[in-house]
């Protein structure tokens, strides 16, 4: 499946802490950002617009799923 610019992968198991079930393989040149569980968690609890962000994203997949 392919991933647009500026999309998640691998959040779940960054916020849950448990294994991550996705492999990326890019096709061409990427920029990434991997961000460690700890410091994510930070940013959520500190800034509650990028926590609202990050759940809209989840339950937007949660509904495309459905």
């Amino acid at each position: 499946m392919p991933v647009a610019p500026g999309e998640l992968v691998g959040e779940i198991a960054v916020l849950d802490g448990g294994p991550r079930k996705a492999t990326v393989v890019a096709e061409g040149n990427v920029r990434v950002l991997q961000i460690a569980r700890e410091e994510l968690m930070q940013v959520l609890e500190a800034d509650p617009k990028a926590a609202t962000a990050l759940i809209a994203v989840l339950a937007s997949r949660f509904r495309e799923s459905d």
